[in-house]
């Protein structure tokens, strides 16, 4: 078994050397957060500011164990955090500066407009009598309605996709 320093993850921590921090209130939290911070702006080096940046996450985490998200919890959080994340497409690579060839390609805009929908703009589809609230960005649609949500898979392209056939309506834009 290895000690608890010798973890690759982050270890929730359950005192601040004065009191347990599921005692801790949320402005407590938020100070604690501030005050990580702070100490990343403060920091010289390059690795002084990794370390700093790991003790923001350590905190975070902390919280979220005082929350009651144990281990197994947080990863699964993580996961529909990634998930999202990647879904929104903030995980993907963005073209260089000056690189206008992938943006060529990409037709979500054109899309936007002949279904006269904005990007950022909440709407609602109907497809077989279901209505579900949707969202574009500029990769594709993102599914707000929690009830189509999966931890697996992405219903975004089939929306897009019958919308695009007409299998689907909007209905609020």
């Amino acid at each position: 078994m290895i000690s608890i320093y010798e973890n690759e993850m982050p270890m929730p921590v359950k005192n601040d050397g004065k009191i347990p921090v599921r005692r801790y209130t949320e402005i407590m939290w938020e100070m604690k957060i501030g005050e990580e911070v702070t100490e990343v702006e403060e920091a010289g080096s390059i690795e002084e500011k990794a370390e700093e940046i790991a003790d923001v996450i350590t905190v975070c985490t902390s919280w979220l164990e005082a929350l009651g998200f144990d281990a197994e919890d947080r990863k699964r959080l993580y996961r529909k955090v990634n998930k999202k994340n990647h879904i929104r497409g903030y995980m993907d690579q963005m073209p260089n500066a000056g690189d206008g060839e992938n943006m060529k390609k990409n037709r979500m805009t054109e899309i936007m407009a002949m279904l006269g929908v904005e990007l950022g703009e909440r709407f609602m589809v109907e497809k077989q009598g279901s209505k579900i609230e949707c969202i574009f960005y500029k990769y594709g649609i993102n599914i707000v309605d929690q009830c189509y949500v999966d931890d697996f898979v992405d219903y975004g392209p089939y929306i897009l996709n019958d919308l695009i056939t007409g299998d689907a309506v909007i209905i609020n834009a």
